[in-house]
């Protein structure tokens, strides 16, 4: 209970200050790794709550992406909420979170719904990281792409 007090007060100053809030982050992201179930969630609400002024790094991703495998149903879609409104800094912490969810999407049929709005989400929030991933994600190979013949082109 003590921790979840400390994360509801950082959470609530680090609303208000942008610095804080980048401070506070890893803090946060380690209580991903907390035994207590109650705890992990209060992190992940911080960090919806904060997520304006954070940008997740990739070292950072591995731990929230790792939390995905969690067998609570409700922690699964608290962190797909999560990631619909945290911006992520890099084009490969994109392809991660990206590939995770494709995974859980397998693991967790009865996610799909959430997964999907998550993986739409990620695409609307993050359009200049996601064009260049999409010959990947879409295993299209560039010698195949061919441009389209012009209409008026006889």
């Amino acid at each position: 209970s003590v921790r979840v007090a400390a994360v509801n007060s950082l959470t609530r100053l680090s609303i208000s200050n942008p610095s804080l809030a980048v401070l506070a982050l890893d803090f946060l992201v380690d209580m991903f790794n907390d035994e207590i179930e109650q705890v992990r969630l209060k992190a992940i609400e911080s960090l919806t709550a904060i997520s304006k002024h954070i940008q997740l790094q990739v070292h950072q991703l591995d731990i929230i992406l790792a939390a995905l495998d969690d067998c609570s149903t409700l922690l699964r879609e608290k962190l797909h909420a999560m990631l619909q409104v945290c911006t992520v800094a890099t084009k490969d912490g994109l392809k991660s979170v990206i590939n995770k969810l494709m995974v859980n999407l397998k693991k967790y049929p009865q996610d799909r719904r959430s997964i999907l709005l998550t993986l739409k989400h990620l695409g609307g929030n993050h359009p200049d990281l996601t064009l260049p991933l999409v010959f990947s994600l879409l295993d299209i190979h560039p010698f195949f792409d061919t441009p389209e013949p012009d209409i008026e082109d006889p």
